[in-house]
């Protein structure tokens, strides 16, 4: 029996300002680099708990995302290493602010989640919610610092 692996490509939605509102569906594993960078009308993202992989600036620059729900039950530490350019750098730079709504089945926040590494470009996180009946049981370091 062959696996399927679900994989949203190498820029793939790269500079695409249209979007409003995004959801991937659980069945989503891969969300390559540069995927949805730029998408700079992106006000809703959706992660399903399928992801387990982000690539490098995969929403770099969606700087108007106010809602994050994040649902990947495991999550590659690899995505949000550091050294690398970060999954999600400058999201949220032009709001009030994103609120962060972790999902249910999420058991560990990864390393580095929304670290950039770089002062002058900050994660802009104004709230972080965990689900009622949340299975968190780690954050990592760095989890959300700039």
């Amino acid at each position: 029996m062959h696996s399927l692996h679900i994989a949203l490509s190498l820029y793939l939605f790269y500079l695409c300002v249209n979007i409003k509102i995004l959801i991937i569906p659980d069945s989503v594993q891969i969300i390559d680099h540069l995927a949805f960078y730029g998408c700079e009308g992106l006000k809703e993202l959706t992660i399903g708990e399928g992801v387990s992989f982000i690539g490098p600036e995969a929403f770099s620059q969606c700087v108007n995302i106010t809602v994050l729900s994040f649902n990947a039950i495991m999550i590659d530490e690899y995505s949000f290493g550091e050294g690398e350019k970060h999954p999600f750098t400058n999201i949220s730079r032009d709001t009030d602010g994103a609120i962060v709504n972790i999902g249910v089945n999420v058991t560990a926040i990864p390393n580095n989640f929304f670290y950039t590494g770089d002062i002058d470009n900050p994660i802009n996180v104004k709230e972080v919610n965990f689900a009622d009946g949340s299975k968190c049981e780690t954050i990592g370091e760095n989890a959300f610092s700039f």
